[in-house]
């Protein structure tokens, strides 16, 4: 059985569901070092701002780093899967 990571998506339209499928041979305590690892690279790239423009492009910024960090990491999203591990 694959396991799944939960993480959040942001897209244009709103929030999805989805799951990244963890790599073969990683463990749940390193699946969410992964996610906390990526969220924070990209909360540090993008950080929040009161202005409303720009916290929406940061927000869309964040979501884009953290996608590529998770797949640099080796993780596949699967938009159709559901999580079975909470943030």
């Amino acid at each position: 059985m694959r396991t799944l990571i939960a993480t959040m998506a942001i897209v244009t339209s709103g929030c999805a569901s989805g799951a990244w499928i963890m790599p073969a041979g990683r463990t749940e305590q390193q699946a969410r070092l992964d996610v906390y690892e990526c969220q924070r690279d990209a909360q540090t790239a993008y950080p929040n701002s009161g202005d409303y423009a720009v916290a929406y492009l940061n927000a869309e910024g964040r979501g884009e780093l953290h996608a590529q960090c998770m797949r640099a990491k080796g993780y596949r999203y699967d938009a159709e899967a559901e999580p079975t591990i909470e943030p």
